[in-house]
């Protein structure tokens, strides 16, 4: 019998003892879907932010750049001119996040279910997009924003990193874990303000003990960085890493942002 029709057969009586069922809504899924209905599918929320240069979520992170080098400027009291240009970071996620919209059990499910498989699925899916819109064709590496090692040993894998994976596999970039590392443990962000969200991840990144001193040769010609995590609320925590990494990578070398979930509005 062919490979084909018994790999078909086999999937056919897991559905029936092990119905699969959609992410969102939870309705079986028909054979041919994956993860989602098709009804569910058709209905995402996309926010197309990766055909946008400027977008809100770019906005968003690039006002938080721009803050920062304020901040600079003013913590050394020297001119405005003295402080390199940031090239500009472009931002894209894949969905509009909301709490009360069943989307957001894509990256509930991810980051709390151990729904790896879904990670890898809508990672490819947004990395698909952000490949076609032209904005993130020339990335280089892709980032995750790290967990703290304790964390990562309780849930046994880092949700970012495999929608990270599954990005960079659309993007022809490569996935690298030996850069960042979260340098202490943070409370969960989820009921956090704006300010106490970040103050909590203030400093709590840093670089790995091989990149501290200089950027390792084989990242000397490096020119657009990707960074990664499930849901952008804030954009505290990007910017946190963002920092991190400003630290031995020049401005000259751009740094952008992606995610599942985006907090704001159509």
């Amino acid at each position: 019998m062919d490979i084909n029709v018994l790999k078909s057969s086999a999937a056919a009586v897991l559905d029936y003892l092990l119905p699969r069922r959609c992410i969102v809504c939870g309705k079986i899924l028909e054979s041919e879907e994956i993860h989602l209905c098709g009804h569910c599918k058709g209905d995402i929320p996309h926010t197309y932010y990766w055909m946008l240069r400027n977008n809100p979520m770019a906005d968003r992170f690039n006002d938080l750049i721009q803050k920062g080098l304020e901040a600079q400027i003013d913590a050394t009291d020297s001119c405005e001119g003295m402080i390199q240009k940031e090239e500009y970071a472009y931002a894209a996620a894949l969905f509009f996040y909301r709490a009360e919209s069943d989307y957001r059990h894509i990256t509930q499910r991810i980051k709390y279910n151990g729904h790896i498989s879904a990670g890898t699925f809508f990672g490819n899916l947004l990395g698909e997009k952000m490949a076609a819109g032209g904005l993130f064709q020339d990335i280089d590496m892709v980032i995750p924003v790290p967990l703290h090692w304790h964390r990562r040993w309780q849930r046994g894998y880092n949700q970012a990193e495999v929608i990270a994976d599954g990005i960079a596999a659309r993007l022809g970039a490569t996935v690298r874990c030996d850069i960042l590392v979260r340098s202490r443990r943070t409370k969960s962000q989820t009921r956090l303000s704006i300010e106490e969200k970040s103050l909590n991840v203030k400093n709590a990144f840093g670089l790995h003990r091989r990149c501290r001193a200089n950027i390792p040769p084989e990242l000397t010609g490096v020119r657009h960085i990707l960074l990664v995590d499930d849901v952008f609320t804030t954009g505290s925590t990007l910017f946190a890493c963002f920092t991190a990494l400003r630290t031995v990578f020049p401005p000259g070398v751009r740094i952008s942002v992606a995610t599942l979930g985006f907090v704001g509005g159509a």
